[in-house]
């Protein structure tokens, strides 16, 4: 007999992506919000991607700020 353990489907990175990118504006409808609870979206998927955002974001600004300086 063999058995088999109903593992959640991982989220995708896209869709990890998107819920981050709405974390970080701090707006969400009710439905949206509800998507993300019911999408399996690690804890990993999160940092990974909060920290490439968030990276990203910081390079834009300091660059703009740069750009503009000089």
């Amino acid at each position: 007999m063999q058995t088999t353990s109903a593992m959640p489907k991982k989220a995708s990175f896209f869709r990890a992506l998107k819920t981050v990118c709405w974390a970080y504006l701090g707006v969400r409808s009710q439905r949206g919000y509800q998507e993300d609870i019911a999408a399996t979206i690690t804890l990993g998927q999160i940092v990974i991607i909060g920290t490439l955002v968030w990276l990203i974001f910081v390079i834009g600004v300091a660059s703009v700020a740069i750009y503009v300086s000089s």
